[in-house]
């Protein structure tokens, strides 16, 4: 009898033992941190080639490194704040890519996109208009942390700036040459019309100042940023544009941190042609980013026709303990 009872003891204190030293694990995140444009291939009535990076950061908090099995994911035209109103592009992934541990690991996607004509009109067309395009990259990391392994979806839209040189999207519609009719007519009499005065256009008009908060301020290098588009009192702003501009570049361009934080109009001008887009904020109003160089940002934020904010930031570096 004794004998028995020493041997479940036994049994319990290797069981025990063995549930201890099974490590506890956090799962992983991703994030879509830029979708660049590489080289456009434009083809008269047939469409557009794409050839894309798309860089995602993976954050595995945990002890030990681990191992990207294969990203995949779909890339979509965002057309308006409603999913159907959205269009398919392409597809792209990755395989079998390492992972380190505590802390951020970059992969970079090569994706090559064919977009139909019509499409690339769409494309076209909202360059023409606005200096860029949104795309979404909606999909799904698969991160094996040898005790188990996660499914890591993530979906995000991002503002794109690229050019098409106008030469080659010029339609070569053929020229057909006409003879006109003359048909005389009666000269009309002499009367001055009065030159009405210039009103000044709703895009040049402030109609809504937006709050930013950013999270954590100041930051530093490497470190994950929430920045919060809010109205004045504090309703979420989702599906608004953010982007960011360097200080030190700022005022080589001729404009002071006080003229973008105070002027929000010349902000969006300036973000719309010079800033590094980020994306759309989601329905929390919110879109997170890291910075990997210190210094002075400032911060844009722009929905709609006169509708914006911005705010600076600063990003310390980060502090390396040597023993």
């Amino acid at each position: 009898m004794q004998r028995m009872l020493a041997g479940i003891l036994i049994a319990i204190i290797v069981l025990l033992s063995g549930c201890a030293q099974t490590p506890m694990v956090e799962k992983p995140t991703t994030r879509v941190d830029n979708i660049n444009v590489e080289s456009v291939d434009y083809e008269f009535g047939r469409g557009l080639t794409l050839h894309l990076t798309v860089r995602v950061i993976v954050d595995n908090p945990n002890p030990v490194g681990a191992h990207l099995q294969k990203i995949v994911y779909d890339i979509y035209l965002v057309r308006g704040q409603e999913k159907y109103q959205e269009k398919y592009l392409g597809h792209g992934e990755k395989s079998n890519f390492d992972i380190r541990k505590q802390g951020l690991t970059t992969i970079e996607i090569p994706t090559v996109i064919e977009v139909d004509w019509s499409t690339a009109q769409e494309i076209i067309t909202s360059l023409r208009n606005y200096g860029h395009v949104v795309l979404k990259v909606s999909g799904s990391a698969y991160i094996d942390l040898k005790v188990t392994t996660f499914e890591v979806p993530f979906e995000e839209g991002k503002v794109v700036v690229f050019t098409i040189p106008e030469s080659q999207v010029i339609e070569r519609t053929p020229i057909i040459k006409r003879t006109p009719t003359i048909v005389p007519t009666p000269t009309p009499p002499t009367t001055t019309t009065p030159t009405p005065t210039p009103t000044p256009t709703p895009s040049e008009q402030l109609t809504e100042r937006l709050q930013i908060l950013i999270n954590p301020k100041p930051a530093k290098v490497g470190e994950v940023v929430t920045i919060k588009v809010v109205k004045g009192d504090g309703t979420p702003i989702s599906g608004a544009y953010v982007g960011y501009i360097e200080a030190a570049r700022a005022i080589a361009l001729g404009y002071t941190i006080t003229q973008l934080t105070g002027d929000v109009l010349l902000a969006i001008k300036v973000a719309m042609r010079y800033a590094e887009q980020l994306g759309l904020t989601n329905s929390q109003g919110e879109i997170t980013t890291t910075f990997d160089k210190a210094g002075e940002y400032i911060i844009i934020a722009w929905k709609g026709v006169g509708t914006g904010g911005a705010e600076s930031l600063l990003v310390k570096p980060r502090l390396s303990i040597r023993r």
